[in-house]
C-alpha cells in the first residue's frame, strides 16, 4: 500500500501508471482534490477508451490528472459524473473538481467497500461561458491544436446579465434558460409589474457589442417568452399575414405575448385565477341603483326604440353635467344580445363584397395617441392598469379596445347619447347595462376604471374571438356578427320583430358614407371593416 495516496494527508502519488485505480477506505468519503480534465468519453469513436471506462453505461466518464498539493501528478485517474440526470461534462484542459464517494460495490458489504472518484464541477478560471481551460502550457506540442479539444471556442459568447434573484442557465455556444421576474428599478427590455415571472429561452445571442447582454426578442437567433403579461416589445417582421386566401391575425397584442391565458369553458375549470373582485356602483344622488348581479344567459329584450334610436345629428351626445361633452359619431349601437337571431330571410348581395385591406398594427395610429383626451384617459392612475389586466383575460389586445372607446366615446366617461341614452367610454345602452346588473345612471357617475369593470363583462363571453380591431368593434356594434364571413349582413330578428338590413344602414349613415355605399343598401362585415379602416386613418 505503499504506492497509494492518502487523500487526508496528500502523501505520495495514487498509483503511477494504474488509470483504473480506486480509492482506498483510508481515502475519506467527501475528500475534495483538483485534476485537469484530459480525456472526456462523448461515445465511442476512440473504441480502446470506450472499453476501458465501461462502454456506454460510462458516458460523462473523465482521465483527469490530480493536482497532489501545488504539484501535477503524473498519471490519470477516472472520474464519473456526479448527477447523471442534469450533467455538464467538462472540456479537455479544464479543472475539474474530485470527490470521493461510495461506489456501487458499497451494496455487498463492509469488508469489501471501495469508494470511487466522481466530479462535481468546473474550477471557473476565467469565469467564461464558452470554456475555462487552463492547459499546462509545458505539456503542448502544437500550439496551433485547440487546448479544448473537439471543442472549438468563439470567443464571442456574453455573460447573461443578472437581474435580482434570476436563475440562469447558460450554453457555451449563446443559447440560455432565464427563471426570473420584474424587479422596479432593474432595467431590462422586459417591462412588468413588480416580481411578475417569466421563461425566457433564448438560441444565438445578439450581437450587441457589451460584454454581457440581455435577451432581446427582436435581436436574437430565436426565443421562446413564458411571460405574465410583460411588455416584451416585439417587433413584427412582416405585415403580410395572409394564408391560404384566409385573413390571419397577429398573435401578438400590442407587444405582449400571452402564454399563460385560458378561455372558459363550462365544462372545466379555468386554469387562471379567476377575478372575483366586485365592483362598487358609484350611486348617483337621490337615484336607487341595482346591485350588479350576474349575467343570465338570456339578456332581456330591448325596447325597439333603444333598438334602433334616430341619431343623423353629426354631434350625436349630450351631458347632464358641465363639462360638455362633444362627440362626432353617428353610429347606432346594438350592444346587446337581447335574444338576437340571424335573419333568415335573404338580402340581394350577389353583387362582389369589396375586398378589404385589413390593417395589422403594434401601436395606436398617430392621430389617437396623440389626441388631447387620450393622454388624459390613459394617464388616469389606474387605467392603463385595468386595460391590461381586461385584455389579459379577453386574450385581445389594448390598441384593439383603445381605438374602440375612440371611436365610441372620445375617451369621454360621460358621453352620452342625446337619442338612445347610450353612455360611457363603450356607449352602455340602457338594456344592457341593466342586463350587466347596473344602469346608464350609475354608470354616468362611474369612474374609467369602474366603467372599463363592467365593459370587462360586456366582452366577457367574447374570449378569445375579439383577435383584432375589427372583431372587437364588430361585436361592440352587434354581438352576434363576430366571426362572420365579409358578405354577412348586419340584419336580424328580436322579440320585438325582425330589424331589416335597410333599417341597420339608414340608422346608421355614417357607415354607409365611409364604406362608399348608398345609405338604405345592405351593410356587409366587409362595409363595417371599411368604416373601421377610416377610424384607423383618421378619417
Amino acid at each position: 500500500m505503499s504506492d497509494q495516496f492518502d487523500l487526508r494527508t496528500g502523501a505520495k502519488a495514487f498509483g503511477p501508471g494504474n488509470s483504473n485505480y480506486r480509492p482506498t477506505v483510508n481515502q475519506t468519503a467527501g475528500t475534495l482534490f483538483t485534476a485537469r480534465v484530459s480525456k472526456v468519453l462523448l461515445d465511442d469513436s476512440n473504441q480502446e477508451l470506450f472499453d476501458a471506462l465501461g462502454g456506454w453505461s460510462a458516458i460523462g466518464a473523465i482521465r483527469a490528472v490530480p493536482f497532489i498539493g501545488t504539484n501535477e501528478s503524473d498519471f490519470e485517474i477516472t472520474a464519473y459524473p456526479m448527477d447523471p440526470n442534469m450533467t455538464k461534462f467538462p472540456l479537455e484542459n479544464e479543472l475539474a473538481l474530485i470527490v470521493v464517494a461510495p461506489s456501487y460495490t458499497a451494496q455487498n458489504s463492509k469488508s469489501n467497500y471501495f469508494s470511487q472518484y466522481y466530479y462535481i464541477g468546473v474550477v471557473p478560471g476565467f469565469n467564461a461561458v464558452e470554456q475555462n481551460c487552463i492547459p499546462n502550457e509545458s505539456k503542448i506540442v502544437d500550439s496551433s491544436e485547440q487546448v479544448s479539444g473537439r471543442f472549438s471556442s468563439k470567443g464571442t459568447v456574453k455573460r447573461i446579465k443578472k437581474a435580482p434573484g434570476d436563475i440562469t442557465f447558460e450554453g457555451r455556444g449563446g443559447s440560455g434558460i432565464r427563471l426570473g421576474s420584474s424587479v422596479d428599478g432593474f432595467e431590462t427590455p422586459i417591462k412588468g409589474k413588480d416580481r411578475a415571472p417569466y421563461v425566457l429561452i433564448h438560441n444565438s445571442q445578439n450581437s450587441d457589442g457589451e460584454e454581457v447582454t440581455f435577451e432581446d426578442v427582436n435581436k436574437d437567433g430565436s426565443s421562446i417568452y413564458l411571460v405574465s403579461g410583460h411588455n416584451t416589445g416585439i417587433e413584427l417582421s412582416s405585415l403580410n399575414f395572409n394564408s391560404y386566401f384566409e385573413q390571419v391575425e397577429p398573435s401578438q397584442m400590442n407587444n405582449y405575448i400571452v402564454t399563460d391565458q385560458t378561455i372558459e369553458s363550462p365544462d372545466e375549470e379555468p386554469l387562471v385565477e379567476k377575478d372575483t373582485t366586485p365592483v362598487q356602483d358609484v350611486i348617483p344622488e337621490n337615484k336607487e341603483v341595482k346591485t350588479p348581479t350576474k349575467a343570465t344567459t338570456t339578456a332581456p329584450s330591448q325596447e325597439d326604440e333603444e333598438i334602433l334610436p334616430v341619431r343623423e345629428s353629426e354631434t350625436g351626445f349630450v351631458t347632464k353635467t358641465e363639462p360638455p361633452a362633444v362627440f362626432t359619431s353617428d353610429v347606432v349601437q346594438f350592444n346587446t344580445e337581447s335574444g338576437m337571431e340571424n335573419d333568415p330571410m335573404p338580402v340581394d348581395v350577389s353583387k362582389e363584397v369589396p375586398a378589404v385591406d385589413r390593417k395589422v398594427f403594434v401601436d395606436l395610429p398617430a392621430h389617437i395617441k396623440n389626441f388631447g383626451p387620450y393622454k388624459t384617459f390613459i394617464n388616469t392612475p389606474g387605467v392603463s392598469q385595468k386595460i391590461d389586466e381586461i385584455c389579459r383575460k379577453l386574450l385581445c389586445r389594448p390598441v384593439d379596445i383603445l381605438v374602440t372607446i375612440y371611436a365610441e366615446s372620445k375617451f369621454d366617461t360621460k358621453a352620452v347619447n342625446k337619442n338612445s341614452n347610450a353612455t360611457g367610454l363603450i356607449q352602455f345602452m340602457p338594456a344592457t347595462a341593466r342586463y350587466l346588473g347596473t344602469s346608464v345612471e350609475a354608470i354616468y357617475n362611474m369612474s374609467a376604471t369602474q366603467q372599463l369593470e363592467f365593459a370587462y363583462r360586456f366582452y366577457k363571453p367574447a374570449t378569445g374571438k375579439l383577435v383584432s380591431v375589427y372583431e372587437f368593434y364588430s361585436y361592440t356594434f352587434v354581438p352576434i356578427s363576430v366571426g362572420k364571413p365579409n358578405n354577412w349582413v348586419y340584419q336580424w330578428k328580436t322579440s320585438k320583430g325582425r330589424v331589416s338590413a335597410e333599417e341597420v344602414s339608414r340608422k346608421n349613415s355614417v357607415i354607409c358614407k365611409k364604406a362608399g355605399i348608398p345609405v338604405g343598401s345592405p351593410i356587409t362585415r366587409a362595409h363595417f371593416f371599411k368604416y373601421v379602416n377610416a377610424i384607423l386613418e383618421g378619417k
